[in-house]
């Protein structure tokens, strides 16, 4: 019985290693050319309108593909250096936002009933949800003393705390009919603030920046998670000197798969949002299974 329950548990293990894996390497491939793509539109929108798209996305991707050859250690630096500039400057703004926040804008809440809240929520839950997986196949790379729950939980509440902030002060300071009209929602509430004392005039150059950073930080996790999959999974120790630029190449390819902002939109809804569900749900029934079978085999 005991080595029926061990073979019925390697079985599922590698079917959902398996499928986990190629799918959220395709995954990653796909958010790092929506990413991209988002990037370099909003940069050339508010900050570079004379350079082509292409040219700020080649950019942005060459610098993501050096930091990824620095390997693991060099990417988490990376995040722990930019992490703070980013929080500082994100909820700071968040306080100026603030002033001219009007409640009277987001009022009265459910006026139309929770039915279509729950029609929207496929379409926009991959922030919420696609992201979760990251941890699953990051975790693999620690060590088991290291692992901690509070640290991994802290992130997937905070995640969706500064989006839920975003989407109310969008509502409360630009109103819902100018937010449901702009392609950047935050880039225009940034546009509205002033610094006491007027010693910065450009505060939406700066939070672009900052946006940049937030991006960059992003791609720079998903590429090297799918670099480190594709090594040890498929390659094991086979030397690959090819894969990270053949990954980017792909990226760049991915990038202008879309022919305009209307088609990214429904790009990622249709593509990505399902992708993460199944992502997320396969990590999770993973470790409910293995914990299961385990405590059955015990």
């Amino acid at each position: 019985m005991q080595n029926i329950n061990h073979f019925r548990m390697s079985h599922l293990e590698f079917s959902l290693t398996f499928v986990s894996l190629n799918l959220g390497s395709i995954h990653n491939l796909f958010i790092i050319a929506l990413v991209a793509r988002v990037l370099g539109i909003t940069v050339n929108s508010f900050l570079l309108d004379d350079t082509p798209v292409e040219i700020i996305v080649s950019v942005f991707l060459l610098t993501v593909t050096y930091c990824v050859s620095k390997g693991v250690q060099g990417v988490i630096h990376i995040n722990i250096m930019l992490l703070p500039i980013i929080l500082v400057i994100l909820f700071g703004m968040f306080l100026f936002a603030g002033i001219h926040f009007d409640p009277t804008e987001i009022t009265p809440v459910l006026s139309e009933g929770i039915i279509p809240i729950f029609n929207g929520s496929f379409s926009t839950s991959h922030p919420f949800v696609g992201g979760l997986y990251f941890f699953f196949m990051l975790m693999a790379y620690f060590k088991k003393e290291d692992l901690r729950s509070l640290p991994i939980n802290l992130v997937s509440v905070t995640i969706p705390f500064i989006y839920m902030i975003i989407i109310i002060l969008s509502y409360g300071v630009l109103g819902f009919e100018i937010t449901k009209a702009t392609t950047f929602p935050l880039m225009e509430v940034v546009k509205t603030l002033e610094v006491p004392g007027g010693f910065i005039e450009r505060l939406d150059s700066i939070f672009l920046t900052v946006w940049i950073l937030a991006l960059f930080t992003t791609v720079t996790i998903s590429m090297l998670i799918t670099v480190l999959v594709i090594k040890d999974e498929f390659l094991k120790d086979k030397k690959a000197p090819l894969l990270l630029p053949t990954l980017v190449f792909i990226s760049f390819i991915l990038t202008f798969f879309p022919d305009n902002l209307s088609e990214l939109e429904r790009y990622s809804a249709d593509l990505l949002v399902p992708l993460g569900f199944t992502l997320t749900g396969t990590a999770l029934t993973y470790g409910f299974l293995t914990i299961w079978l385990k405590n059955n085999n015990g």
